[in-house]
C-alpha cells in the first residue's frame, strides 16, 4: 500500500501545480527544479504527492497536467484536494475511522486504528503518531476534511 508523502507540503503543492500549468501544463523535472529553486530530490515526494492525487502524470522526466490538475485554480484548489485526498491513504482510512467513530478520536486511538488497518507512517508508534498529526493538520484540516482540538488532541470530521 502507498501512502501519502508525509514531507509533501500544501502551498508547495499548489505552486508546483501553477507552476507547471503557467509552462503550458508541462514541463521536465530538472526545468521544475530550476524555476522553483527547489533541488530535484526535494521535488520528489512533492511530484509524488502530486501524481498520487492524480493531478501530474510524470513520464520519462517530464510531469504533465492532468484534466484535474488543469482545472485546478485558486478558486477550486481546496475541493479539489479534499475530494482527492479522500482517496489515498492514510488519509482515505482515517475518513472512515472518523465516520465510523461519529465523534471525537485523539492523534493516539487514530493512530492506533490505522496500525491496526496495516497504515503505519514510522516504525516507531509514537513517531507514527506525531507524523499523523502533521499531516492531518497540514491537509485534513487546511481542505476542511477534519477539524481538530488542541486541548483534547482530538479529531472530528466536518
Amino acid at each position: 500500500m502507498k501512502l501519502f508523502p508525509t514531507n509533501a507540503g500544501i502551498s508547495l503543492l499548489r505552486g508546483t501545480i501553477m507552476l507547471v500549468k503557467e509552462n503550458g501544463g508541462s514541463m521536465d523535472v530538472s526545468e521544475l527544479a530550476d524555476e522553483s529553486e527547489q533541488n530535484v530530490d526535494s521535488l520528489l515526494p512533492l511530484i509524488e504527492a502530486c501524481r498520487m492525487l492524480n493531478l501530474v502524470a510524470v513520464e520519462d522526466g517530464e510531469i504533465k497536467l492532468t484534466k484535474e490538475g488543469d482545472r485546478m485554480d485558486m478558486s477550486n484548489f481546496t475541493d479539489i484536494l479534499a475530494k482527492r485526498l479522500a482517496m489515498v491513504e492514510p488519509f482515505k482510512s482515517s475518513i472512515a475511522i472518523l465516520s465510523a467513530r461519529g465523534d471525537e478520536i485523539s492523534t493516539e486511538d487514530l493512530a492506533r486504528a490505522l496500525m491496526e488497518k496495516g497504515i503505519m507512517l514510522h516504525g516507531d508508534f509514537r513517531m507514527g503518531s506525531v507524523l499523523l498529526k502533521s499531516m492531518m493538520l497540514k491537509w485534513a484540516v487546511r481542505t476542511g476534511i477534519a477539524s481538530y482540538d488542541e486541548v483534547s488532541d482530538s479529531w472530528k470530521l466536518k
